[in-house]
């Protein structure tokens, strides 16, 4: 992804702890159909930032941010695997 630092989602790296924040803008329609949009909109070391609408081909009907970290697999994998060693 174009923007992205180089310890962006590759192997042996994700997406972890994120934050969303959705609002309602205005109903949509039984059975309508919808389309999500989202775009990168920030980044800022591991830190990405998301923004997303939510359209019924009307109206916008939603819209909100979503943020994640870039984490390394392996290291979350071994904070897990010790916490669940000290609980036996």
């Amino acid at each position: 992804m174009q923007g992205l630092p180089a310890r962006a989602p590759r192997p042996g790296r994700g997406l972890g702890r994120n934050q969303s924040e959705l609002g309602a803008r205005g109903p949509a329609l039984l059975g309508a159909e919808i389309t999500i949009s989202i775009k990168l909109t920030n980044v800022d070391g591991r830190r990405v930032t998301f923004e997303a609408t939510v359209n019924d081909g009307a109206d916008a009907v939603a819209s909100g941010t979503h943020e994640r970290f870039i984490v390394d697999v392996q290291k979350v994998r071994e904070r897990l695997l010790k916490k669940k060693a000290q609980r036996g």
